[in-house]
C-alpha cells in the first residue's frame, strides 16, 4: 500500500528519487533484519524484535494523520459506491493461493516432514485451485463491463515490457531473501561466528543494496534507462551468486566474500529500483495501484519460493550424509533448524560443517540458475525507443496514455503541449535572475487571466512588450497574428491537464500563461 500511495502523490519529476527510496526501504530492511535479529537474540530474547516495532508503527501512524496530504482525487462516485466496487472475490482468491502455497511449502521442508503428507498435498492442491480461479476471475472481469474493479487486469501481461518487468522482480526476490537467510546460517554453522557477528557480516550486502537502489534511481532521473539498468543489475546478481559457489570450506571467512556481497547487493539494488520505475512508466492511467500491488506481491513470493527450494535441497542432499553419523535426536534438531548443530560435540560439529558447506554450494547453484533466467527476462524488457520520463505526468493528470502520445506525435498537434511542459520545467530550473523574471511573468499572467481579455489590441501590446524585454529586440520584428475568438477551454494553463483541455483546432496566440513564459511559439502543423 505504501508503494501505491507514494506513486500516486509524488511529484512526477521526483519519482526517480522516490523509487530509489522505495528500493532502499525494501532491500535495506530485508538485509538489516538478520543483523538486528542477531544483535537482539544475542543480548536479549526474540520478543524484543516485535517490541521494537511499536514506536516505529506509532511514528508511521502519526505521520499519516498529520503529514500525509489530505486532498484526494475524486473517484467519480460516492465512497459507498467505490467500496462496493472493490474486487473482494479476487482478493480472497489471491490470499488463498498465496497462503496455501507458502504454508504447504514451509510445512513440507521443515521438521523432517515429507512431501506426501495429506496436509502438504491439500495445501498445494488448494493453492493451485485458488490461483487458477484468480486468473480466470480477473480475466472475466477484464472481458466484460462490470461494477467491480479488477485488482490485476490481465491485459497488462500482454505487454512485453510489463511482463518482463514482473518476471525480473520475481527473480530478484530469490537472492534478496534466500541469500540473506542462508549467508548468516553459513557464517554461524561453517565459520563458527556468533549471531551478532554473522549479522554484521551482512553489512556489505546491506550497504551495497542501498547504494545500488540510489544509483538505479539516479540513472533514470532524466532519461528512461530502466531496461539497461535492469540488465546490468541482473548480470551483477548472476556474477555475485556464481562467486558464492566458490567459497572454500574453511573455518575463517575469506575476505573476498565481502566483495562478493557488494557485487550481489549492487545487482539487487539496481533491479529493485529499475523494476519499480519500469512498471510505473509502462502503466496506463488507473493501473498504478494494480501494477504496484503486483510488484509488492511478486518480490516476497519469489523469495519464499527460493527459500523453500533451498531448504528442500538441503534436506535432500544432507539427509543421507548426516544420517550416517548422527543420532535420531540430532537429526530432529537439524530438521527443526540447521543451527541446531551448534550444540553438538566439536568432532560431530566439524563433520556437519563439512556437509553443510558442500550443500551451500548446491543451494547457490540453484540460485545461479534463477539469476540466469533473470538476465534473460531482463533482456526481454529492452526497447529501442523506451517510454520517456514525461510519461510520469500521466499519473498526475498532466499527460495521456503512451499509445496516444505516440499516435498524436505523428499528427503534430501534441508537440505544442510537450514543448510547453519541457520549456516550463527548464525555465524554473534556471539561475536566480531568470527565476525572478519568471515570477514577475507569472504574476502578469495571472492578472491577464483575471482581466477577461479587455481588448485584443492591449493583449498584443502586452505580449510584444514582454517579448521585447525578454529577447532584447523590438517587438515589431516578429509580429504576431491577431487573436481570434475561442472557447474558454482554448485558454490553456499549466495547472490543468493539457490533453483534456485540448481544443479541436490549434491554439491561437493569446496572452496566456504559456505565451508569457516562452520567447516564441512553435509552428502548429
Amino acid at each position: 500500500m505504501g508503494m501505491v500511495m507514494i506513486a500516486e502523490v509524488l511529484d512526477p519529476a521526483k519519482f526517480g528519487a522516490g523509487a530509489a527510496w522505495m528500493g532502499l526501504t525494501v532491500g535495506g530492511s530485508g538485509v538489516l533484519g538478520p543483523i538486528l535479529g542477531g544483535a537482539i537474540s544475542n543480548q536479549s530474547t526474540w520478543r524484543w524484535i516485535f517490541y521494537m516495532n511499536l514506536p516505529f508503527s506509532a511514528i508511521a501512524i502519526a505521520a499519516i494523520f498529520f503529514i500525509w496530504p489530505s486532498s484526494a482525487k475524486p473517484s467519480g462516485g460516492s465512497k459507498l459506491h467505490t467500496f462496493l466496487g472493490i474486487d473482494f472475490t479476487g482478493i480472497l482468491f489471491m490470499m488463498g493461493g498465496s497462503v496455501c502455497l507458502v504454508y504447504g511449502l514451509q510445512r513440507a521442508t521443515t521438521g523432517g516432514r515429507s512431501w506426501g503428507e495429506p496436509v502438504v498435498i491439500t495445501c498445494l492442491v488448494l493453492s493451485g485451485v485458488f490461483w487458477v480461479a484468480f486468473f480466470a476471475w480477473e480475466g472475466l472481469l477484464g472481458r466484460r463491463s462490470s461494477k467491480f474493479e479488477p485488482i490485476f487486469p490481465m491485459h497488462i501481461l500482454k505487454r512485453r515490457v510489463m511482463a518482463a518487468a514482473f518476471g525480473s522482480i520475481f527473480c530478484t526476490g530469490f537472492p534478496l531473501i534466500t541469500a540473506t537467510i542462508l549467508l548468516p546460517e553459513r557464517f554461524q554453522l561453517v565459520n563458527g561466528s556468533s549471531p551478532l557477528k554473522a549479522g554484521l557480516s551482512l553489512l556489505p550486502l546491506a550497504a551495497a543494496t542501498g547504494f545500488g537502489s540510489f544509483v538505479g534511481g539516479a540513472i533514470s532521473s532524466k532519461r528512461n534507462l530502466t531496461s539497461p539498468t535492469l540488465i546490468a543489475g541482473a548480470s551483477l546478481q548472476l556474477l555475485g551468486l556464481g562467486l558464492l559457489t566458490t567459497i572454500p570450506d574453511t573455518l575463517s571467512i575469506p575476505r573476498y566474500l565481502y566483495g562478493v556481497e557488494v557485487v550481489l547487493g549492487l545487482g539487487v539494488g539496481l533491479c529493485l529500483t529499475a523494476g519499480t520505475l519500469m512498471v510505473t512508466l509502462n502503466s496506463k492511467r488507473g493501473e498504478i495501484a494494480a501494477t504496484q500491488g503486483a510488484t509488492a506481491q511478486l518480490r516476497p513470493l519469489g523469495g519464499y519460493i527460493g527459500l523453500t527450494v533451498a531448504t528442500a535441497l538441503f534436506n535432500a542432499r544432507s539427509e543421507a550424509l548426516l544420517a550416517s553419523f548422527l543420532t535420531d535426536e540430532q537429526m530432529d534438531a537439524i530438521h527443526r533448524s540447521p543451527l541446531g548443530a551448534l550444540a553438538f560435540e566439536s568432532d560431530v560439529l566439524a563433520r556437519v560443517r563439512s556437509v553443510y558447506a558442500s550443500v551451500f554450494k548446491v543451494q547457490m547453484t540453484a540460485l545461479v540458475v534463477v539469476a540466469a533466467l533473470g538476465v534473460l527476462v531482463a533482456c526481454a524488457s529492452f526497447e529501442m525507443k523506451a517510454v520517456g520520463m514525461e510519461r510520469m505526468n500521466v499519473h498526475k493528470g498532466l499527460g495521456t496514455e503512451v499509445e496516444e502520445v505516440r499516435e498524436e506525435r505523428k499528427e503534430g498537434n501534441v508537440e505544442i503541449y510537450l514543448w510547453q511542459s519541457r520549456y516550463f520545467i527548464d525555465v524554473i530550473t534556471q539561475p536566480a535572475g531568470l527565476a525572478m523574471t519568471c515570477v514577475v511573468s507569472l504574476i502578469r499572467a495571472l492578472v491577464a487571466e483575471m482581466a477577461s481579455y479587455s481588448s485584443a489590441d492591449e493583449d498584443d501590446d502586452d505580449e510584444s512588450a514582454f517579448q521585447s524585454h525578454y529577447n532584447g529586440s523590438p517587438s515589431s520584428s516578429s509580429p504576431e497574428p491577431s487573436p481570434s475568438p475561442s472557447p474558454p477551454l482554448v485558454h490553456h494553463n499549466f495547472f490543468a491537464p493539457p490533453f483534456y483541455n485540448r481544443p479541436p483546432t490549434p491554439l491561437p496566440p493569446s496572452p496566456s500563461l504559456t505565451s508569457l513564459l516562452r520567447p516564441s511559439r512553435p509552428t502548429t502543423p
